[in-house]
């Protein structure tokens, strides 16, 4: 049985979820790519955010024979359903396709970060008629671009005819969006509170005085919103209560408030909305 060992191994991270083990992205070969695994005996594996490319220790001249090649693996980054663009703090680039490359990487940890900032931001981008991609892009995928492209190159993976992963761990690292959550409370009762507050349990985060307005229905609401955004999470922990203030009484109206759905988002002065509605 041959013995196959580490030679390569990418990690996707998004601070959306738990772990930050990006859950909506999957890292593909490309076609020239996976040709070159065929030549070299390499294997390609995807456990959970961890892509591994394998080699055949036993049958090491095959790869070692490139090794003064220009060989680059390139890997597609594709989004696996529809939650990704909604959930990552990322402005849409029009004709332009995200690009992380193995000569260019920061070393946090003993993990070669792909990405040039903390987060993925759009300076991590290439035009998409670059000759980069001539041979990387199909026609299809230039009409429906994939999220980003990986370029591994294979020399900087063999170090003197010597294979070790203590330095071939690459990661990339998504941030979650943030928004201002915005919540309109429509007062059902027939004794009106003289004032309304959310308050933060953790004291984290800060909300702005309550503001009385019309809203589009023509239900009269009471307007509070957060005074900073706020990052979202696949599982939302934030405990907002709503309190009502009479006679300078405070009283719990209710208790961890809901959290937006990551799809309703509106923009407003340059500021990304969640509007929220409670009834009390």
């Amino acid at each position: 049985m041959a013995d196959y060992k580490k030679l390569v191994e990418i990690s996707i991270y998004h601070s959306f979820f738990k772990n930050n083990e990006c859950k909506n992205l999957s890292v593909i070969p490309s076609g020239d790519t996976k040709t070159v695994f065929h030549k070299t005996d390499l294997i390609f594996n995807t456990t959970g955010n961890k892509n591994t490319v394998y080699y055949n220790a036993d049958f090491i001249e095959s790869l070692l024979a490139y090794k003064n090649d220009d060989i680059k693996l390139f890997f597609k980054l594709i989004k696996t359903d529809h939650s990704f663009s909604a959930c990552t703090e990322l402005e849409p680039m029009q004709g332009k396709i995200l690009y992380f490359d193995s000569s260019s990487t920061r070393n946090i940890e003993d993990q070669l970060y792909l990405n040039s900032s903390e987060f993925v931001t759009a300076n991590d981008s290439k035009d998409v008629n670059d000759e980069l991609f001539n041979n990387v892009l199909t026609r299809v995928e230039r009409v429906k671009l994939p999220v980003g492209i990986i370029c591994i190159n294979l020399s900087d993976l063999i170090l003197n005819d010597n294979l070790t992963d203590n330095k071939n761990h690459y990661a990339i690292q998504f941030k979650a969006r943030q928004t201002y959550w915005r919540y309109n409370i429509i007062q059902t009762n027939n004794n009106p509170f003289h004032n309304l507050i959310i308050k933060d349990n953790r004291q984290n985060i800060e909300f702005s005085e309550n503001e009385s307005v019309k809203l589009s229905n023509g239900d009269q609401a009471n307007r509070i919103i957060s005074t900073q955004p706020i990052p979202h999470c696949q599982y939302q922990d934030q405990q907002f209560d709503l309190v009502g203030i009479k006679d300078n009484q405070e009283t719990i109206l209710m208790k961890q408030l809901e959290t937006p759905d990551i799809k309703n988002v509106s923009k407003e002065n340059n500021k990304r909305i969640s509007e929220l509605y409670i009834y009390c």
